[in-house]
């Protein structure tokens, strides 16, 4: 029998102290914890974007746009 994948992907972000103290305040003030919040934006990003940019990614590197310009 073949070994099912866990349905969830384990995930550590860094972030940087002012922007984590920014997502906890809004969590709160939302009554969620910070991991709730940051998927739910990310969930909130995603479905209002395209994302056809990210199928160009690599290219984009190569052709000399650095991370922040994107």
């Amino acid at each position: 029998m073949a070994k099912e994948k866990p349905s969830k992907v384990p995930l550590t972000l860094r972030l940087p102290r002012e922007l984590y103290e920014e997502l906890k305040e809004e969590a709160e003030r939302l009554g969620l914890d910070v991991k709730s919040l940051i998927v739910v934006l990310l969930l909130a990003y995603v479905s209002s974007h395209s994302l056809q940019w990210l199928r160009q990614f690599p290219a984009r590197l190569v052709d000399g746009f650095s991370l922040q310009q994107l």
